[in-house]
């Protein structure tokens, strides 16, 4: 990867729930534009060799790579500019938080988990359901400030409070 272009990622299963057949549209949309990201996706799913193919196909083979599985992605995060997620699912992101947690902007489409954690404070930009344009001018806006706001404090979304607060339900449901 060039250490001097700006790295936007995908953390995310490569499937079609998360999005991922739109990331080549992404990539081809800021591919003539300044300063012109270079895409990472990181994650492994049905679609990752017709990610890569379409990719390829589009002439953004030195512009894009597809890791596969990422077993820690705190390096992929350390590194990234922007973290892009395409999902049209609500829920909680899980991609989102680590990168809130960790002060990365992204960009998402506008769902469920996305929106509350910008009502949290981290630095996001939500644009509509298939816009690939819109999410591509969000990453480059953001590619553009200067300043960015701190990470949001996670720790009541981290994958140890999330079981704690079940295994407490659970054990209430079953006391009963």
């Amino acid at each position: 990867m060039p250490a001097d272009r700006p790295l936007v990622a995908s953390i995310a299963s490569v499937e079609a729930r998360n999005g991922s057949w739109e990331l080549p549209r992404l990539a081809r949309a800021w591919h003539e534009r300044e300063p012109r990201p270079f895409l990472l996706v990181a994650g492994r799913g049905p679609h990752d060799e017709a990610v890569r193919r379409t990719l390829c196909e589009a002439g953004l083979t030195g512009h894009s790579l597809v890791l596969g599985q990422v077993p820690d992605v705190d390096d992929v995060l350390a590194a990234a500019d922007v973290i892009v997620l395409l999902t049209r699912d609500g829920g909680l992101p899980e991609a989102l938080v680590l990168a809130a947690a960790a002060g990365v902007p992204f960009v998402s489409y506008d769902i469920d988990g996305a929106r509350e954690l910008r009502e949290l404070g981290a630095d996001g930009i939500l644009v509509a359901h298939g816009d690939v344009e819109a999410a591509a001018g969000a990453v480059e806006h953001l590619l553009a400030a200067a300043d960015r706001p701190p990470g949001i404090d996670a720790t009541p979304w981290s994958r140890d409070a999330v079981l704690a607060g079940y295994r407490s339900v659970m054990v209430d449901a079953l006391m009963s």
